[in-house]
């Protein structure tokens, strides 16, 4: 008798928080392509050097994708969204299973976790009327 067996994948993202003046440094799969991302926006454009060390798409979607073409290269990469982030990489490739990186802008991690904190407030505020919850004796007697 053959049993299927079933297997779960997780997919997830990597996130790394956007530093403006910053130089960001990523270790990325040299084995195949990987995603890039910035949260709520879409990469526009790149500039990338050296030219020929990595091939890389740019998604209509907003979403770049790269992929090695040298091995133990690094590729320093300029990405430019759609709002005028702009965010200078230097990724490295190395021996790793290729995973979605998502870079996540301060001001986004910010605003959603001042929603979160209003989202907690509004489950906990005292609203509910207390006095439909509030037991009430009950006249029921038992004769035996």
């Amino acid at each position: 008798m053959i049993v299927p067996i079933s297997y779960v994948i997780a997919i997830y993202a990597v996130e790394y928080e956007l530093k403006a003046n910053h130089l960001l440094k990523l270790e990325i799969s040299d084995s195949g392509p990987t995603r890039i991302n910035l949260k709520d926006e879409k990469i526009n454009d790149i500039l990338m050097y050296p030219q020929n060390t990595a091939e890389v798409v740019v998604h209509e979607s907003g979403f770049l994708f790269i992929a090695p073409r040298e091995e133990g290269n690094k590729v320093y990469l300029t990405i430019i969204e759609e709002y005028k982030t702009i965010q200078d990489l230097m990724l490295t490739f190395t021996p790793k299973t290729p995973n979605h990186v998502m870079l996540v802008n301060a001001a986004t991690k910010i605003e959603e976790k001042d929603n979160s904190k209003q989202n907690n407030a509004n489950l906990f505020s005292n609203d509910i009327n207390t006095k439909e919850l509030t037991a009430k004796p009950s006249n029921f007697t038992c004769d035996n």
